[in-house]
């Protein structure tokens, strides 16, 4: 079983937050991601990384009991 660290879950949440963000860019034709940075800054980002990381976590446990 591998142990993840705090910053291997932030690295994961960060790359799903942008891989979620280029997928709605994509579908409605955005050009670059400016608007993303600005949006998902400081209390918004958090907030979605807490989401992530936990369900990172939960994940984990579930695929540790299986």
């Amino acid at each position: 079983m591998k142990t993840y660290s705090k910053s291997d879950l932030e690295r994961i949440a960060e790359n799903a937050l942008n891989a979620a963000c280029e997928s709605m860019q994509n579908e409605i034709g955005v050009k670059t991601g400016d608007y993303a940075g600005i949006h998902f800054t400081g209390e918004i980002e958090a907030h979605i990384y807490a989401i992530f990381e936990q369900y990172l976590r939960n994940e984990i446990s579930f695929m540790d009991t299986n």
